[in-house]
């Protein structure tokens, strides 16, 4: 199944949407899901389980600005209980344009922009069982709009904009994760 979350009707200026659709590739059909609590765009969902888990966005064009809207809030439908819960703590550093990677229980939400010229190097990593943050290695320069894999425990992160808005890099990044010991909320085996 294909699930799109969320998202902008008006490109940069404003038309944010909380919708939550599901399209079933075997009898080729959508579903009207829940929608989120609140609208959002430029982030990447996780899915972790039986949940989805919105975290980073923003409200592009919001109060006229474009980058600087940014969505603290993080939601998670629960497939089971087919509702969204808001979690009680924030992302700690609220921002758009990230990345997201998915280990075992863990979302890794990497780079983004916001309101300041140079992109973020937070990566910022939730456990979906604690619901608790904790901070990673900070990427060695600041990119969004772009990707990371997981091969043989090491994140690559490829390309990527280095400021706000713009300006591309072409260098590729390697960079070892934290043990599964190392994290808030103990085994995270699935």
């Amino acid at each position: 199944k294909l699930y799109l979350v969320c998202g902008l009707t008006d490109g940069h200026r404003s038309g944010w949407v909380p919708w939550f659709d599901e399209y079933d590739f075997e009898t080729e059909t959508w579903t009207k899901l829940p929608d989120a609590p609140r609208g959002r765009d430029h982030f990447q969902a996780a899915l972790v389980g039986n949940e989805v888990i919105l975290a980073g966005g923003r409200r592009s064009g919001e109060g006229g600005s474009v980058f600087a809207p940014v969505v603290p809030e993080v939601d998670v439908f629960n497939f089971e209980k087919k509702s969204w819960e808001t979690l009680k703590d924030p992302i700690p550093t609220p921002r758009a344009g990230t990345m997201s990677l998915i280990r075992g229980q863990e979302v890794f939400v990497i780079g983004g922009e916001s309101g300041r010229p140079q992109a973020h190097t937070e990566v910022e990593i939730l456990n979906a069982r604690s619901r608790q943050w904790v901070s990673g290695t900070s990427l060695d320069m600041g990119r969004h709009a772009t990707q990371p894999i997981l091969f043989e425990g090491q994140l690559y992160l490829a390309a990527g904009s280095v400021t706000r808005g713009g300006t591309e890099t072409n260098s590729l990044l390697r960079l070892t994760l934290p043990a599964h010991e190392a994290r808030p909320g103990g085994d995270d085996a699935e």
